[in-house]
């Protein structure tokens, strides 16, 4: 299953990622130390190959806000940059799609929890990186 509308790799990649593309690490702990986070081999891969401290920028707002390199902030549609060698995470993602598969709603659960988790993890991320600036909504 493809997610439609998008133009980007970036949210078509860990559509199509099947387990053995993906991979626990700690690379994109940039101010966020040894916290284990599931990602696209690829992008692990780009990132370590990647000269220079910033991978892109990203709106907030009005404002671009700049995403370091092997930081844990994650591309999303205003994102510009070197995408491929940004986090590309892979977990609640791929179980949301599952559950349009086959239906099972436990599925929809299990993505919520991770996503709960992620947002809280972001929140803690974006105070250290951007203080009294990154405010998800």
């Amino acid at each position: 299953m493809r997610l439609r509308g998008s133009e980007s790799a970036c949210f078509s990649a860990p559509v199509d990622a099947g387990p053995e593309d993906t991979l626990l690490t700690t690379t994109f702990s940039f101010m966020w130390p040894d916290a284990p986070h599931r990602v696209l081999r690829s992008c692990v891969d780009a990132a370590e190959a990647f000269q220079g401290e910033t991978v892109g920028d990203f709106l907030v707002g009005d404002q671009h806000m700049p995403v370091p390199h092997l930081a844990p902030p994650c591309p999303g549609r205003t994102t510009t940059g070197t995408i491929g060698a940004m986090a590309l995470y892979a977990g609640a993602a791929a179980e949301m799609l599952k559950f349009t598969e086959d239906g099972d709603s436990q599925r929809l659960g299990v993505a919520h929890e991770m996503d709960v988790r992620a947002s809280e993890d972001m929140l803690r991320v974006g105070e250290v990186l951007w203080p009294g600036q990154y405010k998800p909504h």
